[in-house]
């Protein structure tokens, strides 16, 4: 099935002046070196690296995730959790101290087997929110 596209594409990255219009100029659009074929695929490579670095570090201001406070009972799951969450040693985007009462600080997980505040799910990689485990000063770094 065609969509049509061939004689655009032809007409942009061949050299071969754009089709004419009534009106239109045609040397406008002639591209020997393909030089106007290579400026959209840039912007496209570029525009998919700012994503995936601006997914680098999540945003955690205010010390909630998507409406979830980054605080409280947490129960760690092994698949479907609120939050999937990467362990790392260095550059966390939240550091969390365990404790066994009173999770009310930014960073306060006490967790639990039964009723969460939220759960989460530990991988290896791709996680939304990166964490470094602490026995002090947590919250976001």
């Amino acid at each position: 099935m065609r969509w049509g596209f061939e004689p655009l594409a032809r007409a942009c990255c061949s050299g071969d002046p754009q089709p004419a219009r009534p009106g239109a100029d045609r040397d406008r659009r002639s591209n020997a070196d393909g030089a106007a074929c290579r400026v959209p695929i840039i912007a496209l490579l570029a525009f998919l690296t700012l994503g995936a670095a601006q997914r680098a570090h999540a945003d955690i201001s205010g010390c909630r995730w998507n409406g979830i406070a980054l605080s409280g009972k947490v129960q760690i799951v092994e698949s479907f959790g609120d939050i999937k969450i990467e362990l790392t040693d260095s550059f966390p985007d939240l550091r969390v101290q365990r404790v066994t009462s009173f999770p009310n600080a930014c960073g306060q997980w006490q967790i639990v087997d039964s009723f969460p505040d939220f759960t989460v799910q530990i991988v290896g990689s791709f996680g939304v929110i990166s964490v470094q485990w602490v026995s002090s000063f947590p919250g976001i770094k």
